[in-house]
């Protein structure tokens, strides 16, 4: 593999960016020392069972290929005949015992049928599925509250909020008795109001599920109240996309729609740490990249970012134990 990280010299000159996916769960994959099984099945939205049976026998002679044990086979094999078909891939991890330790439906890929038996497992394909689907909490607004959806990321559930603020002052009375002033007034005090209803939710939401894409669209006027009051965040990507609050909430955050802008949130993402990683390349810079350059970092314990390619070059290995020297 190609990789590159970011090295910094003392603590006091870390520039933290929390984006990328959530680790838990994963971390415990990399640190395995002993051969585990692995498998990424893609399910198809077929239900041709031939053609999946042909397909899971060559991943299986695969993995008896690598080392693999019957019980490993034997619980992968378990978990891709219990999974219906649909247009996701299945990414299954065992431990040392064979025991099935992570599974995760990756919604939406296209990865290609891929196995193995070894140390680390293969893991890059689901970090990068996890990556294009960081935490992420989804507004839309207007004057009177905002609808939410928000989610941990990756494969985690989509979840859904309501905010209803104060309608106080928001319809104009036609009485005589309040000047065009007075009544402007009033409504801008009802949606400051509102506005700071939705942004203490949002705020909420944020830290609870630890969000790094906030998205907001609806009212223009609403969200500039909104933004004001949310609290500066630099490790919080926010985007505005074009859309509006639904009178009854139910279109508020269309399911194309919400992918695409946070496809795109996510692709800024990855642009952002490139753009800080080439900052800090150069002789005298922070950052080092390349096999070589890359794995003494490590070995030095200097790393704080470490972006890494899929781009294979199997001539290439690095051997590691359980000593923070041992690479």
């Amino acid at each position: 593999m190609q990789s590159t990280s970011i090295l910094l010299s003392t603590p006091d000159e870390a520039e933290v960016l929390d984006f990328g996916p959530d680790l838990a769960g994963v971390g415990a994959l990399a640190r395995a020392f002993e051969p585990t099984g692995y498998a990424y099945f893609a399910l198809g939205s077929t239900a041709d069972p031939a053609e999946r049976e042909l397909r899971w026998r060559r991943l299986a002679d695969q993995l008896r290929g690598c080392g693999a044990d019957a019980r490993t086979v034997a619980v992968l094999a378990e978990s891709v005949a219990a999974s219906a078909p649909a247009p996701d891939t299945l990414a299954l991890f065992t431990d040392t015992t064979g025991r099935l330790v992570e599974q995760y439906r990756l919604s939406g890929s296209t990865l290609a049928d891929r196995c193995g038996f070894g140390t680390p497992a293969v893991l890059l394909p689901l970090l990068a599925w996890r990556q294009a689907r960081p935490p992420f909490v989804a507004i839309a607004i207007d004057r009177h509250g905002a609808d939410i959806c928000y989610s941990a990321g990756g494969d985690a559930q989509l979840e859904r909020a309501t905010v209803t603020g104060s309608v106080n002052g928001s319809e104009r009375k036609l009485d005589g008795y309040w000047s065009q002033r007075r009544y402007q007034q009033r409504a801008e005090d009802s949606w400051r109001h509102n506005a700071g209803q939705v942004a203490e939710v949002v705020q909420q939401l944020t830290n609870k599920i630890g969000a790094q894409v906030l998205l907001l669209t609806g009212d223009l006027r609403a969200i500039q109240l909104l933004r004001q009051r949310l609290p500066h965040r630099p490790d919080l990507l926010v985007e505005q996309f074009v859309g509006s609050r639904a009178a009854d909430g139910s279109q508020a955050h269309p399911g194309e729609q919400l992918a695409e802008a946070l496809s795109t949130a996510a692709s800024l993402q990855n642009a952002l740490i490139l753009q800080r990683l080439h900052t800090h390349l150069g002789p005298f810079g922070l950052a080092v990249q390349g096999m070589r350059d890359t794995v003494a970092a490590l070995a030095a314990g200097r790393v704080a970012l470490l972006v890494v390619s899929d781009e294979l070059a199997p001539q290439l290995t690095a051997w590691f134990g359980p000593e923070p020297t041992q690479i």
